[in-house]
C-alpha cells in the first residue's frame, strides 16, 4: 500500500467517524427535545432553532450527514409534541434578544 492509498483510507475513516459523531449529536438533541428534562428540552430546541452554538452547530451536523437542516428542523420540531405557540415565543424572544444587543 502506498502513501496515497494509506492517506485515502485515513480520510475515509475520519469522515466516517465525523459522520457517526454528527449523527450521535443529532440523535441526542432529538431525544432531549422529546424526552428530556425541561432544561434539556429548552437547550436542545435552542440549539436546533438558533443554529449558532459553537463550532459543531445543528446545521453542520445535518450537512455532515447530507441532510437539509431546514427539513430536519421542521420534522423534529413537528414531532416533538411541543406546541407551536411555545416554539414561536422562543423564536420571538431570540429576535428581541438580538435586537437588544
Amino acid at each position: 500500500m502506498n502513501q496515497q492509498e494509506f492517506d485515502s483510507l485515513n480520510d475515509a475513516a475520519l469522515n466516517r467517524s465525523i459522520e457517526r459523531l454528527a449523527s450521535a449529536v443529532l440523535l441526542q438533541a432529538f431525544d432531549d427535545v422529546s424526552r428530556g428534562t425541561m432544561r434539556e428540552r429548552r437547550e436542545a430546541i435552542e440549539w436546533i432553532t438558533k443554529g449558532d452554538f459553537g463550532q459543531f452547530t445543528f446545521e453542520l451536523c445535518c450537512r455532515v450527514i447530507n441532510r437539509d437542516p431546514e427539513t430536519v428542523r421542521r420534522h423534529v420540531l413537528a414531532r416533538s409534541g411541543i406546541p407551536a405557540p411555545f416554539l414561536d415565543r422562543m423564536r420571538d424572544r431570540d429576535v428581541l434578544e438580538r435586537l437588544a444587543g
